[in-house]
């Protein structure tokens, strides 16, 4: 696990196109995996759909970060009373 990280510190990749590079893999490996099983999606399809699931996981994930800060700042109002 150190030899892991040593490694990727020694990488001189950028976060966002680390980013851009896992999105593309995911989208190739999706594509290729869904024509194995006999679909006919072309990877630009994989990607539009991928961008919908995407899109809702973004907007989903928004929504609990908004309630569990609505938590944490009732618990922290309540505490202080």
């Amino acid at each position: 696990m150190a030899k892991s990280k040593q490694i990727k510190k020694n990488l001189s990749i950028s976060p966002e196109r680390l980013a851009e590079l896992r999105r593309a893999t995911f989208i190739a490996s999706a594509g290729s995996s869904t024509r194995l099983e006999g679909s006919k999606l072309s990877d630009k399809e994989v990607e539009r759909l991928a961008n919908i699931v995407f899109a809702q996981k973004k907007e989903r994930q928004t929504r609990l970060d908004f309630l569990g800060r609505s938590a944490v700042n009732h618990v922290q109002f309540y505490q202080r009373s």
